[in-house]
């Protein structure tokens, strides 16, 4: 199949400029510091849940970091996490962490879209990447 072309996602004007690859950082330097916070922030993020596994367990956090960390798939780290729990927290402690892992998956997809998306620049949106 020949390459596409490059799908709008939004309307831009006519002479609206628009940027992909390595000098979008330097268009906003802002938003490009914010990005690396949040991508600097993610390895923390991730030894906590390792931390609750273990706590679940009953092991010491050195173990269960290890453990976590072998399983590759974030998907296969909540369920991990929430096989634990069945077994062991009670029905409220479920609930409770069941949201938690709500949240982590939620914020694990935005994550992802830094890491791994396309950024890029527009004059059309002053306060974008």
């Amino acid at each position: 199949m020949p390459r596409q072309p490059l799908k709008r996602v939004i309307p831009l004007a006519d002479k609206s400029k628009l940027l992909f690859g390595i000098a979008c950082p330097e268009k906003r330097p802002q938003l490009t510091t914010l990005v690396g916070k949040i991508l600097l922030a993610w390895p923390h993020v991730e030894s906590h849940m390792a931390v609750v596994l273990g706590q679940i367990l009953g092991a010491d956090s050195e173990p269960a970091l290890a453990v976590y960390e072998i399983l590759r798939r974030s998907s296969n780290q909540r369920e991990a996490i929430e096989t634990a729990a069945r077994i062991k927290l009670s029905a409220r402690d479920q609930e409770l962490l069941s949201a938690i892992l709500g949240v982590h998956k939620s914020i694990e997809a935005d994550r992802n879209a830094f890491a791994h998306g396309h950024i890029g620049w527009t004059d059309a949106l002053p306060d974008a990447l």
